[in-house]
């Protein structure tokens, strides 16, 4: 009986060391795999952040620990030496995994800002340089259409309005930023989305009233291209061609080959040619 209760009891501390070996290699893997996500991301601006420094610094940690691990597992493997296996656990291996996690974790707390912002900020420049297109107009020639510019206008200024915000808070956030620091973001992520979301609203309206303005400014030219055309398929006769016809007439008049009425019409048509 005390033999057995002896053999529980070694078989529990051999377990609880293996299981603590095991707990510590699981969160470290954790981590990293939440990480590796991050990192494969390459958003641009992640430079103007130290970023990739900051991955370098956690890689570096990262492959301490498991160069120790794999001695002390190797060791064991080898020796079978479960005393010595628990003082490396506890000892070297502990201490060296909380360093890796407290910094991962205090990283993957403070990034969520970061990342937003380096990858929604390329699609905003993108989305900014379309809305430039479309307010590109020559405005003094709005006069022609039924359209007020100031609408254009006016949402234009809001456009770089936040998008002005926007930047600014990018600037602010870089600055502030710290990888594996007490960062925190005071609002930073509700201020920032609101301005996003006046801004997408307000590059919508764009593109909205420019196509609308251009669709004016076309119709406009069709029409104009066709009083050019009409103009141009309607033959105009000089005056002493008219004048000839219409002596012409006269003469068919006089023999009363045609009518007074006539003479009176077709005579009209020549002096409206003329």
């Amino acid at each position: 009986m005390k033999l057995d209760a002896q053999l529980r009891d070694h078989s529990r501390q051999l377990d609880a060391i293996s299981g603590h070996f095991n707990q510590l290699t699981s969160g470290v893997n954790n981590l990293y795999e939440m990480l590796e996500e991050i990192k494969g991301q390459e958003a641009s601006f992640y430079s103007e952040f130290h970023v990739y420094e900051a991955f370098g610094e956690l890689d570096a940690r990262y492959n301490l620990f498991w160069q120790e691990a794999n001695i002390a597992r190797d060791r064991h493997q080898q020796n079978s030496d479960w005393a010595q296996f628990n003082n490396a656990i506890e000892t070297r291996l502990h201490q060296l995994a909380l360093d890796y996690v407290q910094t991962a974790g205090k990283f993957c707390e403070n990034a969520p800002n970061v990342v937003a912002f380096c990858l929604i900020w390329p699609a905003i420049n993108e989305e900014i340089e379309k809305a430039k297109k479309h307010l590109d107009f020559d405005y003094s020639e709005f006069s022609e259409i039924d359209f007020d510019p100031n609408i254009l206008l006016e949402l234009q200024e809001k456009l770089f309005d936040s998008y002005n915000a926007m930047s600014a808070l990018g600037d602010n956030l870089i600055e502030e930023w710290e990888a594996f620091g007490d960062y925190e973001d005071n609002g930073w992520k509700d201020e920032f989305d609101g301005h996003l979301k006046i801004f997408q609203e307000t590059s919508s309206q764009i593109e909205k009233y420019a196509n609308h303005a251009r669709s004016l400014f076309r119709t406009l030219w069709e029409i104009k291209k066709q009083v050019e055309l009409t103009k141009g398929s309607i033959p105009l006769i000089g005056e002493a061609d008219a004048i000839t016809r219409i002596e012409k007439l006269a003469g068919l008049f006089e023999k009363g080959l045609i009518t007074k009425d006539e003479f009176d019409e077709k005579k009209s048509k020549l002096l409206e040619e003329i």
